[in-house]
């Protein structure tokens, strides 16, 4: 039996509906038959999966609201989510398809900080194919993923958080999709270039359990084959190039 066959009707309504309001028993329900694949923080779930035998998994996502006052209340990063996702597939680019939305009352007795808990939405949307670039990047993947970032860049589309962790890429078609996408704006024209060098440097950042950008030399590389990819001048490419250098070791110097 599929970990979703498993939950109540009720409960599989709420996963495939949009404004539901489900109690904490749900969550409960939820992290019993599911798999926590991410925690917020420890004691925290944030992502769980649920297994499908005839249809791509299940993946639900948790937000906590951090504190009282929080621009989340006018907007929840839930409601985010899915206008981003709708955005980004219409715009041609393989984001979630959102199946359900809606708000967890009553958590806190699941959630190692209670305070995070009174106010949680949820999102639930089929997983997409692929693995995230973080763990299996390599020099045969980089001129094909700067295009793609690339293409994004072209179209306005600023996304202010992205790195190889939530880049996914399915090999055998050879397909870049994009998860965990809160944190993306759209913009009318294509972005600047001093953006750009910013959101690159952001991108080719070390971080943990991400070893391509470990070697030296490979986020140099990825810029200049985005710059190539672009037709930029030697001046702008140089430009660009300074700013990722700057910025990257800036960052690693303050972790």
């Amino acid at each position: 039996m599929s970990a979703l066959a498993a939950l109540p009707d009720r409960d599989v309504e709420a996963l495939t509906s949009h404004g539901s309001t489900v109690p904490g028993a749900w969550l409960t329900e939820l992290l019993r038959e599911g798999e926590v694949l991410h925690y917020k923080k420890p004691g925290i779930p944030s992502v769980v999966r649920l297994r499908r035998r005839r249809e791509p998994d299940l993946l639900v996502k948790i937000w906590y609201r951090k504190r009282e006052l929080s621009s989340d209340w006018l907007k929840p990063y839930s409601a985010r989510f899915v206008n981003n996702c709708r955005r980004l597939r219409a715009a041609g680019f393989l984001a979630p398809r959102v199946l359900g939305s809606g708000r967890i009352r009553g958590a806190e007795h699941m959630c190692r900080e209670p305070r995070l808990a009174r106010h949680a939405h949820f999102v639930s949307y089929e997983a997409l194919p692929g693995e995230p670039l973080a763990g299996q990047m390599t020099d045969a993947d980089l001129d094909h993923t700067a295009r793609f970032v690339l293409s994004l860049h072209e179209t306005g589309i600023d996304f202010r958080g992205m790195h190889l962790g939530n880049i996914l890429f399915e090999r055998r078609t050879g397909q870049h999709s994009l998860i965990d996408v809160t944190d993306v704006r759209f913009k009318a024209r294509p972005l600047p270039l001093q953006l750009r060098a910013r959101r690159l440097a952001r991108l080719c950042e070390p971080r943990p359990g991400q070893p391509f950008w470990d070697i030296g030399g490979n986020w140099s590389r990825f810029v200049l084959s985005y710059c190539s990819a672009m037709g930029t001048s030697l001046e702008d490419t140089a430009a660009i190039h300074g700013t990722v250098h700057r910025l990257v070791e800036r960052r690693l110097a303050r972790a």
